[in-house]
Order: C-alpha cells, then structure tokens, then sequence
C-alpha cells in the first residue's frame, strides 16, 4: 500500500524538471522546480549553459509537445546546432526543435523589454511557455561604466526578477538563470587580504533565487573521472540540504551521469 507520504512526494517529483543526469536530480530533490527562480552560477566551462540546453530540450519534448522553452541567450553561446545534437542524440521527435525559442539579448535595455513581453507572449501563444531560461542573467550588467548606469541596472534588475517571479508562480513553470562569478576580497584580513569566488551581481541579488546551485569542474586525480565530468553543490535551498553535492557529465548526448 502506498503511504500518504509517497503519494504527495510523487506529486513533487511529478512538478520537476529533468536535468538529464539522475544524481543531479536527487540533489535538487527530484529536478528543477517549477514555480520558482534557480540560478546555476559558477566558473566558465563548468557546465551552466550546457545545463540550460539540456533542460530546453526536456521541456520542448515534455508534456506532449505543447510547452515552449524560451531562451535569452545574453553571452551569444546557445547554439542551435548543438540543441539539435542533443535531440538527435536522446531519439527525440525533431519537431523538438520547433518548441525551442531562442532570443539574443543585447543590452539591459533589451533584457528587460523581454522579459516584459514574455506574460503577452504566454497568453497570445498557442503553446504557453512551458520553462524560460537565460544564460547569463550577469553579462549586460558587467560593464556599466558610471554611477548613473549601475543606479538605473540596480532598477532593471529589480524589475526583470519580479516579472520573472510572477510567471514563474502564475504559470507554475522552472525560470533558470544562470549567473557568472566575482573574487570577494577581504582588506580586513591580518594577513594582507584573503579572497574567495563569489556568484556576481551583489549581495542584494543572493535574496532573487529561491535556489542557488554552484557548479565546479570536477578535479581530475589518476585518470579515474571520465572526460567532462562536473560537480554541482547546493549554496541555497528552502528545501535541500546545504553543500550536498552530485557528480554528473557532459556528453554528447548533454547531461548525464558519470
């Protein structure tokens, strides 16, 4: 006999999104959820724009063919070829590829206009969003070159997490962001200043993500890890264990386990 717990941790599980490797999922306790902001952050290389590929194409070939995944690619990294790599690799229906939105984002300016258009976008398209992601959240703020400019982003990223938010909620569908990193340094240190890798955009900006998940190359010792392999560790959950980590990879065919 099924217990009252399983049944509502089936339900759970049932409202995530796969993240293709199953390690990864149980770290974040059944997939990506839905309804909420995570954010994958970490250094280039470690696998957060691989990551937003392969859950676009879980959603684009999940829920029977009527979710769109949309994409803000801010960094000019998404590439289709590879999206279609990665559907062809799993077998997956070609018309995958059609669900699969992607906008190049150049500015903040145009950032935020977006993100403003996607509740529209979500009520006039005939397949709703089923999951919006953008790689990276952190590229047209990294470059302001006066006060004036970081007083205005400060603003535009306030604006683009609400509406972020709202949808996410509304709409029950993952928002996954991915977010460079920064080098904290502490003057204050006796021995002449200590520093360590921080997620960028402030400290104000830890409070946006409901979950914040930190993504690593995995260290190579007497060839035993496969080629590719990553390690993701939890810096911030409602829900999860703090600094939990998995092991997956990057093949091929995208996210998989080691």
């Amino acid at each position: 006999m099924t217990s009252l717990l399983e049944l509502l941790n089936g339900c759970v599980n049932n409202c995530m999104v796969d993240t293709g490797s199953r390690e990864l999922n149980e770290l974040l306790g059944g997939g990506f959820s839905r309804g909420q902001i995570t954010e994958l952050t970490g250094e280039a290389g470690s696998g957060k724009t691989q990551t937003v590929i392969q859950v676009a194409v879980n959603i684009a070939a999940d829920n029977g063919g009527n979710s769109l995944a949309v994409i803000l690619d801010t960094e000019g990294k998404i590439c289709p070829r590879r999206i279609l790599q990665v559907i062809e690799s799993n077998r997956l229906d070609p018309t995958c590829m059609d669900r699969i939105v992607i906008k190049r984002i150049r500015n903040v300016e145009e950032l935020l206009a977006t993100v403003q258009l996607l509740p529209a976008f979500q009520f006039n398209n005939q397949n709703k969003i089923g999951g919006i992601l953008i790689d990276s959240i952190t590229q047209p703020f990294r470059f302001s070159q006066n006060n004036e400019d970081r007083r205005k982003n400060g603003g535009y990223l306030y604006r683009i997490c609400e509406t972020l938010n709202e949808l996410a909620h509304k709409n029950n569908i993952p928002v996954i962001l991915t977010n460079q990193i920064s080098i904290k340094v502490d003057q204050n240190n006796k021995n002449g200043g200590t520093s360590e890798i921080i997620p960028a955009l402030g400290e104000s900006w830890t409070y946006a993500p409901s979950v914040r998940i930190l993504f690593k190359h995995k260290t190579f010792q007497d060839n035993e890890d496969a080629p590719g392999s990553r390690v993701a560790a939890i810096l911030k959950s409602p829900a999860q264990q703090h600094q939990k980590t998995a092991n997956f990879c990057i093949k091929t065919s995208g996210i998989c386990d080691l």
